[in-house]
């Protein structure tokens, strides 16, 4: 019954916009204090790209708040919260490690998903990071609601 009543709503979208926290990656979540935050908002990801809705659907996966990130892995060992990373205080390495992360989830076309690292702060990086996703929506002559 949900699923119909949701059907319409989600018809023709062709583009995802999905908000992740870099700098969520040591943190737990607030309801249980027991969750990885980071974890949760890859779950949360995992429902929504690979559902029915979206799977011919571009997802532009923005993994924000690199400048608090890039300040936490210099002093945190990653490696506690994710065991198989090792690439140490690297920030070149942790990004393409949290990407790969999130890339993995998808079940689909892997040429669907396009990232940005952001930081809303800098307006710069959230403006190409929007106009990277019109250019998308041009060359793919994607139509409908986005």
């Amino acid at each position: 019954m949900r699923e119909k009543k949701w059907k319409k709503v989600f018809e023709n979208i062709s583009i995802v916009l999905y908000v992740a926290s870099l700098a969520d990656y040591d943190q737990k979540c607030y309801e249980d204090d027991i969750t990885n935050r980071m974890i949760e908002s890859m779950d949360l990801f995992d429902e929504v790209i690979n559902g029915n809705h979206f799977k011919d659907s571009h997802i532009m996966l923005f993994l924000n708040k690199l400048d608090v990130f890039d300040r936490k892995i210099q002093k945190d060992n990653m490696k506690d919260f994710f065991p198989k990373y090792s690439g140490g205080k690297d920030i070149v390495k942790a990004k393409s490690f949290i990407e790969d992360k999130f890339k993995k989830i998808n079940k689909f076309d892997p040429d669907r998903i396009h990232t940005f690292f952001t930081q809303a702060t800098e307006a710069e990086s959230v403006k190409k990071a929007f106009e990277t996703t019109m250019l998308v929506v041009t060359e793919n002559n994607v139509g409908g609601p986005v």
